[in-house]
């Protein structure tokens, strides 16, 4: 339990991406993700391996 937790909105800031694109990424399970109340949470090391999936030559679309 010591991973951090972001929100959503934390995460579109960080890597500069849409908070719709993140939400569509979670229902197609590329990115991780908690649903806690109304909001998602996402762990650091969810974010990170979200990034490295990105990376080219591993195209998520």
């Amino acid at each position: 339990m010591n991973d951090k937790h972001y929100t959503l909105k934390e995460v579109s800031e960080t890597i500069k991406t849409p908070v719709a694109y993140l939400r569509k990424m979670i229902k197609e399970e590329k990115l991780e993700a908690s649903k806690i109340g109304r909001d998602y949470k996402c762990t650091d090391k969810a974010v990170q391996r979200f990034i490295d999936l990105c990376k080219v030559g591993k195209n998520v679309r």
